[in-house]
């Protein structure tokens, strides 16, 4: 199988040991000289093109849509992807290019198995294509965040929702793995399942909400940005009460330090008995590394849960989150929910559909 995303080419092959020179040697072919179907790239930019024909109609995507825009606003996915003419004029020969340009890159291959090491080191090396004097990889990288100066609301007026969809996004320091343990601390006190604050107060407790939640987002490259992001779907004309015990809780966070020693034995035994499958565990291994770590996480992290005390918690809290600039994304229906009330939290800014996509050359 085959996929990509922004920073890497994936190649995943299985099957069987005795004949994997002979599979290594069709998978280079495939790199090499892929054999793309133009009928087949027909049917894909058709498809591709009819779905944006129809998107802003699509709720679940909109929201996708305005979300990508309060944490990256111009960088955003649905801006920068390619216009409508660049999808239909694309050729065959242009993704086969691609499949070639990217075959120079340096490769990392992560082997699964019961061959020995030297056996296999020999037989990856005479049969895949690896170049030399590859050029060397720049991923992974973070799609810088967008800068948040001042409270600030979005709303995305639709009135044929029927549910608000809310986002909240709130940067945070960048990341260190020495602060993994207080982050996840905070994270399962402040949304952590049915008890975290947030589906207690919002959900459980007052009924203003089908969904809510909140996450820490950690980024891929260490000491780059983490940050808070929110989400809550409700109907339209509970929405503002809603925004209201979301933004009291990120305000004046309640203590309930009597939760402290359920926390702590969930994250150890979290810790315990997290392991990687063991087809993964190499590339698990290598994403530890680029995150800082030189060994098992949690022979470092133990000590660090067992000291943990309610006031960590409550010190990342307003170290973190008490009094930051954030930003809100809001698609609802302008007849249920009172713009003016928000302006409590910041300024208000009404988008349309076309600030979301990129309309640059747009065919419908």
């Amino acid at each position: 199988s085959v996929n990509a995303d922004d920073n890497y080419l994936y190649i995943t092959m299985r099957g069987y040991e005795e004949t994997l020179p002979q599979a290594c040697q069709l998978l280079a072919r495939q790199i090499l000289m892929p054999k793309l179907d133009a009928k087949q790239l027909s049917r894909i930019k058709g498809s591709l093109l009819g779905m944006r024909q129809q998107r802003k109609e699509n709720v679940p995507q909109l929201n996708q849509a305005l979300s990508q825009y309060v944490r990256y606003q111009d960088k955003s996915d649905y801006i920068t992807e390619l216009t409508d003419k660049e999808i239909y004029e694309l050729q065959i020969a242009e993704l086969t290019g691609d499949i070639n340009r990217a075959a120079n890159y340096e490769a990392e291959i992560f082997y699964c198995g019961s061959l020995p090491f030297d056996n296999v080191y020999e037989i990856l090396s005479k049969n895949l294509p690896l170049v030399a004097n590859e050029r060397p990889s720049q991923s992974p990288q973070d799609k810088a965040l967008a800068q948040v100066t001042e409270n600030i609301i979005y709303f995305l007026p639709n009135s044929d929702t029927e549910q608000a969809q809310i986002s909240f996004f709130l940067p945070m320091q960048g990341y260190d793995k020495k602060d993994d343990v207080l982050r996840d601390a905070f994270y399962q006190y402040f949304s952590g399942g049915f008890n975290g604050l947030v589906l207690n107060e919002i959900r459980e407790k007052r009924s203003m909400a089908y969904t809510a939640g909140a996450y820490v987002v950690t980024p891929q490259v260490k000491g780059n940005p983490t940050y808070l992001s929110g989400s809550i779907g409700t109907q339209n004309d509970k929405a503002n009460d809603a925004i209201d015990v979301f933004m009291e809780l990120i305000n004046n966070m309640p203590r309930n330090a009597e939760r402290m020693d359920n926390i702590k034995s969930y994250m150890r035994q979290e810790a315990l008995s997290t392991h990687p499958d063991f087809r993964y565990k190499a590339s698990y291994l290598k994403r530890l590394q680029q995150m800082g770590y030189e060994g098992d996480p949690t022979a470092v992290n133990l000590p660090k849960i067992d000291a943990l005390t309610f006031e960590d918690i409550v010190k990342f809290y307003e170290e973190n989150i008490k009094g930051k600039p954030y930003a809100i994304g809001i698609m609802g229906n302008p007849k249920d929910i009172d713009l003016k009330r928000l302006e409590k939290y910041g300024k208000v800014v009404r988008l349309n559909e076309r600030k979301l996509f990129n309309t640059k050359d747009a065919l419908f």
